[in-house]
Formats: C-alpha cells, structure tokens, sequence
C-alpha cells in the first residue's frame, strides 16, 4: 500500500509543480521596453532626467499598455541603428525618416515657424518672400520639412544651419533676416536667457505642423501602442502634458515631476 500512495503522490505532484511554476511565471512583472529617442531638445525632450513633452506623452501611452520603459537617449543618426541592432523596441522619429520598421500613429506635432528679425524692411509672408534674404534653418530641416521648404531653398540669398541659440543672437544683432526652427524651442532658448521684454524677432508664419510618430521593429506592439495612444488622446492626457510644458514656458510651473511627489522615471543605460 505505500508504494502505490507514493506513485500518487509524484502523479500530483508532477501535476501541481509545474503549474505552481507557471503561475509565478505570470506573475513576474515585464521587463521595461527600451525607446530611443534623439538627445536635449526643449521643451519636448530632456535628458537629465528623462521627461518633455514627447517622452512624457510616451510613457503615458505605454503605462496604459501596463508597460514601463527606459529611455535612451542619442545622437539622431544613431536612431536607426538603435533599432535594427535590437538594442531598443522603438525609436521616435519625424514621419520623414520612417523606413524598415513599424510607424506608430502621430503622438506629438513639432511648431516650426519662420522667423524673422524686427525692422526687416520687406513683409514675409510665404516662403517666396524669403527670396534673397540670409535664411537659417535648423540642421537637416528640408528632410523634415519636405516640400515645404525644399522648393524654394534655390531663391534664398544665403541658406545655413544654426542652432537657435546663435539664431537669436544673429537675428538681434540685424546679422540673419529670418530663421526657420520650431517656435517653442526658440521661447524656451528665451525663457532660459532670463529674456524680458520685446522679443528680438517677429512671426512671420506657421509651417504645417511637423508630426513625430515611434517606429517598432514589432508589428503587434506598434498596434497596441497606437490602440493605447489613441485611449490618453480621447482623454485629454496629451494636451494636458503639453499644457504642464507650456505653463512652465509662460513662467506658470517649473517644477520637475520628480520633485512634484511623482515617482521618477527609470533611466536607461548608457548607450555604446
């Protein structure tokens, strides 16, 4: 009798173990999803630590999935091969340089603008009006400008890249008649100078918006993102991300969300 009650016994207990096994498997949290992302732009990325509005409107799509995620954060062209190495599940990127992956639905729009200094004596109103002044744009714009901008680069008296901080400078002192960059870089350049008072430029007019979308090496992961994305849009979450970015422009808030009694974000590792 005892031999046949310790062969019931391994039954069940080869029964039972593996499944006590798999049920601790479930409940293991999942490891955090690695998204790469370009380095400082403000306001929409930071790096010390990781938020702005398109991080932050990431995390939230992704926290609605019930995922974490690290950020990693370098240089632009390094984006791509972030991504086909299997370092990173995504990358985030203008619609302009989605090739060889998954794009995700728009989950931020970057302001670009064009600018120009005060007193230029010719209104600009459209981009041919910009024909034979001294043009700046930021780096590699007609890539993400298109047609936009590329058609009329040729009519331009000079055309550079320049970083928005030295626009400004060159725009104040009568040295560069218009500048093509995002408006909320340029207010946040501003906002860091400390800059009271008339501005040093003038609108002229908005570009169409540039969107900024992830692309996924995962097809079913980018279909969960977007489902995610689409659940914090219909809920405000994303203009409440960009209204917290905006107060701190207009002096409203400039407290970072670790310091305002929220968990800080994980980190990412360096990247090689």
């Amino acid at each position: 009798m005892i031999r046949p009650a310790l062969r019931l016994f391994g039954i069940l207990t080869a029964l039972v173990v593996p499944q006590v096994a798999q049920a601790d498997d479930q409940t293991k949290k999942p490891a955090p999803l690695v998204i790469g992302t370009m380095q400082e732009v403000p306001p929409y990325v930071f790096e010390h630590p990781s938020r702005g509005i398109d991080i932050d409107i990431i995390r939230a799509a992704f926290a609605r999935m019930g995922r974490e995620v690290v950020i990693m954060h370098v240089p632009t062209l390094r984006l791509e091969r972030l991504l086909s190495s299997g370092r990173a599940h995504a990358i985030s990127v203008n619609s302009a340089d989605v090739k060889g992956c998954i794009p995700s639905q728009p989950f931020s729009y970057w302001r670009d603008a064009v600018l120009v200094r005060k007193g230029l004596p010719k209104g600009v109103y459209s981009m041919i009006d910009l024909a034979g002044l001294n043009v700046a744009t930021f780096p590699k714009a007609e890539r993400a400008l298109g047609n936009a901008l590329k058609p009329f680069i040729r009519y331009f008296g000079s055309y550079n890249y320049l970083i928005n901080t030295d626009a400004l400078d060159l725009l104040q002192r009568g040295r560069l008649d218009a500048y093509i960059g995002d408006r909320l870089l340029v207010e946040y350049s501003l906002n860091e100078r400390g800059w009271e008072g008339e501005l040093p430029y003038e609108l002229a007019f908005d570009l169409p918006p540039t969107p900024r979308l992830l692309c996924f090496s995962d097809k079913a992961m980018a279909a969960r993102f977007d489902a995610a994305l689409a659940e914090i849009q219909a809920a405000g979450a994303d203009q409440q991300i960009n209204n917290v970015y905006l107060g701190r422009l207009r002096g409203e808030d400039d407290t970072p969300a670790d310091e305002a009694g929220e968990d800080p974000a994980p980190e990412a590792p360096a990247a090689p």
